[in-house]
């Protein structure tokens, strides 16, 4: 019997409201740590979410020492890139080394990891995006905690099926586009409808999707008919 892995998600960033507010200008209502929270829920965890961290150094540092001791995992949204990459960079300085080195993948090639804290607790910076931070989960954080609960396979099932429309991503990175699962009557092989073509950011891509096309680095685009591996997600509520 293994026990519940236990995650914290901190989402940082002074223009963030809580989502019971109207957001007013220059203001976002704080989709991302709800998010990222369900979907460590749904992965088997014990989750966390912590109140809003300003993009203040001495806050996020208070912030992750609160979290740290309580903590098998942690995920901070909003904060790469930018100011805000700046000040959680300087925040995290003295609590363990940051990888900030870019990752061959799109979306969400802009993150960091970092083993921080005297346990040395594995901490995820994912963009404040909620569709690219919910991709990053799917792909980084989900196998990690699957592995901690004791699953021999820690990944989806992956399916063959074929484009119905085409899809590019970008050379020498492994491209990820969510997609709609189908059945052709006829022969029962899989189809998969690609979404969120004109922007990998849209949340309407993610409540729609039961699939994640998944195209190696070498591809930069595939046809209409043409197989490409699909991962299985849970089907949209």
């Amino acid at each position: 019997m293994h026990p519940k892995p236990r995650v914290s998600v901190i989402s940082v960033g002074d223009e963030l409201v809580e989502l019971a507010r109207t957001p007013g200008a220059g203001q976002v209502a704080d989709v991302c740590s709800h998010s990222l929270t369900a979907a460590a829920r749904e992965a088997g965890a014990d989750t966390a979410r912590a109140a809003l961290v300003r993009g203040d150094a001495r806050e996020i540092a208070a912030a992750m020492q609160d979290r740290l001791p309580f903590s098998d995992v942690i995920v901070v949204c909003g904060a790469v890139g930018g100011s805000a990459g700046a000040e959680v960079r300087a925040a995290l300085s003295d609590l363990g080394d940051l990888d900030t080195t870019r990752v061959a993948m799109h979306p969400g090639s802009t993150q960091a990891f970092g083993r921080l804290g005297p346990d040395g607790v594995p901490t995820f910076l994912f963009p404040s995006y909620p569709a690219t931070a919910l991709l990053l989960f799917e792909v980084l954080v989900r196998p990690l905690l699957r592995l901690a609960l004791g699953r021999s396979d820690p990944y989806r099932r992956l399916v063959p099926a074929r484009l119905t429309s085409p899809v590019t991503s970008l050379p020498g990175r492994r491209g990820y586009l969510r997609g709609r699962l189908l059945r052709e009557q006829a022969t029962g092989d899989y189809l998969v409808q690609p979404l969120g073509t004109s922007g990998t950011h849209l949340l309407s891509s993610v409540t729609e999707a039961n699939g994640l096309i998944m195209l190696p680095e070498d591809v930069t685009e595939a046809t209409v008919d043409e197989l490409v591996s699909v991962a299985f997600l849970p089907a949209p509520a």
